[in-house]
C-alpha cells in the first residue's frame, strides 16, 4: 500500500509517512523481519524527501543494522556456515 500511495500522491506525503510508521509498528510487533526492511526504506524515502535529513539518517542507520543482522542470520542457517 505504501508503494501506491508514494506513486499516487508522492513520496513526500503524509499519509505516506502514516502508512510506512504503521507497517514499521506491526512489523516489530510480529516480528517480520523481511517487511520490516519495506517499511524502513518507505520511511527513508519520505523523510529524504521532505529534505528531514537527520530523521532520514536515522531510519537509514535502522535499516542499515536490521539488513545486516538479517544477512547474518541468513548465513548462519546455511549447512554450510561455521559453528559460532
Amino acid at each position: 500500500m505504501g508503494w501506491s500511495l508514494r506513486i499516487t500522491r508522492g513520496s513526500a506525503a503524509t499519509a505516506v509517512e502514516q502508512t510506512y510508521a504503521r507497517t514499521r509498528a506491526l512489523c516489530q510487533q510480529a516480528e517480520d523481519t523481511p517487511q520490516l526492511s519495506t517499511a524502513l526504506y518507505g520511511l527513508w524515502t519520505y523523510y529524504y524527501h521532505r529534505t528531514e535529513l537527520q530523521t532520514a539518517r536515522e531510519v537509514a542507520e535502522q535499516l542499515l543494522t536490521h539488513t545486516r543482522a538479517m544477512l547474518v542470520g541468513e548465513i548462519r542457517n546455511t549447512p554450510l556456515a561455521p559453528a559460532c
